[in-house]
């Protein structure tokens, strides 16, 4: 799968994404039978992966979604956003749900982050993880958590959310659902500095985190990284 994105905002928020290949969709028998914690699920563009697979995958473990890989929707040369025919049972199957702000206004038609977050979260998903160019929200348990992005640069802007949701996923197997949003933000932070996969050391991410607007003096000494992690 190849698409090539377009910015039209200074914010980089929006944007026109370009199919340039597609490889069809994955089959079941195409995916090792392996165990795992976490399922995830982030297709760049609808039709490579259907809602076979997605259950089948959440009969193994719990799934992470990326829902831009169900709406999404190549038409000629552009990829437009078209609600998911089968988002009632499809994120029924799902643990955690990432969208960005345009997903979740169109989806939900809602402007206000907060009450996008609760409609989808009615649907199945246990947490939403939501991005926008000011930082990630995450509604879980019937709580909120925000962290900021403070990128000096865009540079590296594209691949903001895939870095955001894997940073979140990952720490969510040892950190409590406030210190992944946290810890999720420091990444991105730095990845959307320079392009391509960030390749980054925890200490630095330590120091995004203990930028005074990410974080108060008090809680400081409970969110450090160990650098053996």
């Amino acid at each position: 799968m190849n698409i090539e994105n377009f910015y039209n905002s200074a914010d980089m928020e929006r944007r026109i994404c370009k199919p340039l290949g597609f490889a069809g969709t994955i089959q079941l028998d195409e995916i090792p039978d392996v165990t795992a914690r976490i399922y995830a699920i982030t297709p760049i563009m609808a039709g490579e992966v259907d809602l076979t697979v997605l259950k089948a995958l959440a009969g193994r473990g719990p799934v992470a979604l990326d829902v831009q890989g169900f709406v999404r929707v190549p038409v000629g040369d552009d990829l437009i956003f078209r609600r998911w025919p089968e988002i009632d049972e499809g994120l029924a199957h799902v643990t955690y749900l990432k969208v960005d702000r345009a997903e979740a206004e169109h989806l939900t038609g809602e402007l206000d982050l907060a009450r996008a977050a609760r409609q989808l979260a009615s649907y199945g998903p246990r947490e939403i993880i939501l991005t926008q160019s000011s930082g990630v929200t995450v509604f879980a348990d019937g709580q909120m958590y925000s962290a900021p992005f403070t990128p000096r640069s865009l540079a590296g802007r594209t691949g903001r959310g895939d870095t955001c949701f894997a940073t979140y996923l990952g720490m969510r197997l040892s950190r409590s659902t406030e210190e992944a949003c946290r810890i999720a933000a420091a990444v991105t932070t730095l990845k959307q500095e320079k392009p391509g996969p960030w390749r980054g050391s925890f200490s630095e991410v330590n120091a995004v985190i203990s930028q005074p607007e990410l974080l108060d003096a008090d809680e400081r000494g409970r969110t450090r990284i160990n650098q053996e992690n």
